[in-house]
């Protein structure tokens, strides 16, 4: 799109996941559910409720697909995107093992 900024990333998975299985505390939502892998803004973008309208448009999404769960975890150091989570609704649950590290858990209803 000729003249279009990106302002960051993100990416949404519906198929689930595997590191989801075992969690130490207990998911607040059934399955199926949608989770955010990544999500990432640039300077520019920060500030300006980017990752709400972000979150808003991933939940109509997942509600035109018939899921009505949101799964999303951080690193326990990322204070930043616990913010927004808890800002967006987000329930923490506890923690998991992924991608080779333990992140804390949060989730939501639709």
């Amino acid at each position: 799109m000729e003249g279009a900024e990106r302002l960051g990333y993100l990416c949404i998975d519906f198929d689930g996941e595997s590191a989801y299985d075992e969690i130490q505390g207990s998911w607040h939502t059934k399955e199926p559910y949608m989770v955010v892998h990544r999500m990432a803004f640039t300077e520019k973008a920060r500030g300006k409720r980017v990752s709400e309208e972000v979150f808003r448009l991933a939940e109509e999404m997942s509600r035109q697909r018939g899921v009505f769960s949101f799964r999303v975890d951080t690193d326990r150091q990322n204070q930043k995107m616990q913010h927004i989570l808890a800002k967006n609704g987000f329930s923490y649950c506890g923690t998991i093992w992924f991608d080779a590290s333990e992140k804390i858990a949060f989730d939501k209803s639709l």
